[in-house]
């Protein structure tokens, strides 16, 4: 009888063994399987890394020269635009410390103290939101590549529409700025005009989603003839090709800078 017993308390003890075994062994391949899960899930590839402060930044608001550009200084001394901490570039420190996280920095932006960055997965995401001087993450693009796929039909760059002359104040306006104007003298920008303040020396950016067809529209010839075009860059895709995908941009940038006389001349024909 004592032997059986203990036979049975044996058995007993390993089947308790093996049930913790097995049971261990059920939740570390469920965690395993959750983790693997959540990087292969992770639905956001871009965020934006909020800095807390610029500490650590060898740039200094006594040697404005070493990160503004000379036209910038003067532009802030012709309007009383005083220097302010947010002029300081971002950290360099933090952002190669984001970067050996394991994430693609994309952007710095001074203004705003921070970086957008590209991950993998959620490992990385989570290590650089434990960084001591990251105070906010925030998803940006859950796609990397565009909407409709970039062989969709596009929209032609400008929509010309016929103008009837007989309502403009003035036919030699109207015959200059063509189909442009009536959103020119909308807001008397002829007067401008004739004052000879049509943008020149200023410097305009458009951040827009496409400038198709402007390369070859002649309502910017004169641009590029000109050297008014400084410069582009696509930030989705990494290029300087921004003649395509939409046409939007142009569309903004021809009520500014269209320059084709009797077709259509915009706000400051002669900015850069």
């Amino acid at each position: 009888m004592y032997g059986a017993t203990k036979i049975f308390n044996l058995l007993y003890h390993m089947t308790i063994l093996v049930c913790r075994t097995a049971i261990l062994t059920v939740c570390i391949w469920l965690a395993s399987s959750l983790h693997h899960a959540a990087l292969a899930q992770l639905e956001f590839k871009k965020y934006w890394v909020g800095f807390t402060d610029k500490n650590g930044s060898p740039y200094n608001l006594s040697a404005p020269e070493d990160f503004l550009s000379e036209k910038a200084l003067e532009r802030r001394a012709t309007y009383g635009i005083a220097l302010q901490a947010n002029d300081l570039p971002v950290a360099p420190g933090y952002i190669n410390t984001v970067r050996n996280a394991g994430a693609t920095v994309l952007y710095a932006s001074k203004w705003m103290n921070g970086v957008v960055v590209q991950v993998s997965d959620s490992a990385t995401l989570l290590a650089i939101q434990e960084l001591p001087f990251v105070h906010k993450t925030t998803a940006v693009a859950k796609k990397t590549g565009r909407i409709g796929g970039g062989n969709a039909p596009l929209p032609p760059a400008i929509q010309l529409k016929t103008t009837d002359a007989t309502d403009a104040t003035d036919a030699t306006d109207s015959a200059y700025y063509g189909t442009a104007y009536h959103q020119i003298a909308m807001l008397n920008g002829q007067y401008l005009h004739q004052l000879g303040l049509k943008g020149k020396g200023m410097t305009v950016a458009i951040l827009d989603a496409g400038f198709s067809g402007v390369n070859t529209n002649p309502v910017f010839a004169r641009h590029f003839a000109n050297g008014q075009i400084l410069g582009t860059r696509d930030f989705v895709d990494f290029d300087s090709n921004v003649y395509e995908h939409s046409s939007h941009g142009a569309n903004v940038f021809s009520i500014m800078g269209g320059n084709d006389p009797e077709i259509y001349v915009g706000a400051a024909p002669e900015a850069e």
